[in-house]
């Protein structure tokens, strides 16, 4: 699957930027500057979903969004893999452009395993975030999963060679290899996601807690 070039990826998100906010901050997105770089990351999140809402080019720049991740820092990648969470799996738009969150939604399915790569990332907000994006992405389908209003658009909405199943398995098969790579606190995100992914409760008797982020995973 061809992936836009980083000229392509500055462009699409330069022009994204001008038409939202009037201003091109794409050197900061790619700033050195940890601390810059997340804070235009953030305020990038907003052109692509705002409390749900997603937009005609959120599905179009998916791959440049992938693309994007070798090329910013640590900080800034992690919040872009959240980004693209939320991009399949927002669900509030207007009447008639649901089609746009199953485009997005497929989008994303599609790049599943360049989002896995980061599960061993240095940093440890990178593996958290991919940790916590690809288990949400995972359970959306589960039979066991429930939303109470009804079966959002992005259910289902997965390319044709995806079987929702077989995917759950693999995803904990590599969790579960990979928990003692890092540290104690790596260990217990790792344990709390194969039980969110078994739809079971994260053991509440340990000592160390996984971490609090883990709870906007119950979605509903």
């Amino acid at each position: 699957m061809e992936q836009p070039n980083e000229q392509d990826i500055r462009d699409t998100f330069a022009h994204l930027m001008l038409q939202q906010y009037g201003v091109d901050f794409v050197d900061d997105l790619f700033s050195a500057d940890d601390d810059i770089a997340v804070h235009a990351a953030e305020e990038f999140s907003d052109i692509f979903f705002h409390q749900g809402d997603i937009y005609p080019h959120s599905a179009t720049s998916v791959p440049h969004l992938v693309g994007a991740l070798g090329l910013v820092g640590p900080g800034a990648r992690a919040e872009l893999i959240h980004l693209l969470a939320g991009v399949a799996t927002a669900s509030n738009v207007s009447v008639g452009e649901a089609r746009l969150i199953t485009e997005a939604t497929r989008r994303v399915f599609e790049r599943l395993s360049a989002l896995e790569a980061y599960l061993r990332d240095e940093d440890d907000r990178v593996r958290l975030a991919a940790l916590m994006s690809l288990t949400d992405l995972a359970r959306i389908n589960a039979p066991q999963m429930q939303f109470s209003r009804g079966r959002p658009p992005f259910v289902g909405a997965y390319p044709e060679s995806f079987e929702p199943e077989a995917y759950r398995q693999q995803l904990r098969d590599l969790i579960g290899g990979m928990r003692d790579d890092f540290d104690s606190a790596w260990r217990v995100n790792c344990e709390a996601a194969l039980a969110y992914l078994a739809f079971e409760a994260p053991d509440a008797s340990r000592a160390e807690q996984p971490h609090p982020f883990w709870a906007m995973l119950e979605r509903h």
